[in-house]
């Protein structure tokens, strides 16, 4: 999913987890877990489909955020 939704590239090096994203830019972290924010709405109608987009759209967590 972080590919087709961020454009990034996600490896792991040795125990740390790279996320490497379009601009060169790499996070890193000891788990499994990162929270990427700000996929474009097209790469969410992509990948989900408009009815899920529409619902995102319409909560109001995404749109304080």
């Amino acid at each position: 999913l972080v590919i087709a939704l961020f454009d990034a590239e996600v490896k792991w090096v040795r125990h740390t987890l790279h996320v490497v994203l379009r601009n060169g830019m790499t996070l890193t972290t000891e788990t499994s877990e990162v929270t990427l924010k700000g996929v474009e709405d097209q790469a969410i109608n992509k990948v989900f489909g408009p009815e899920i987009l529409d619902a995102i759209n319409e909560c109001p967590i995404w749109k304080r955020e």
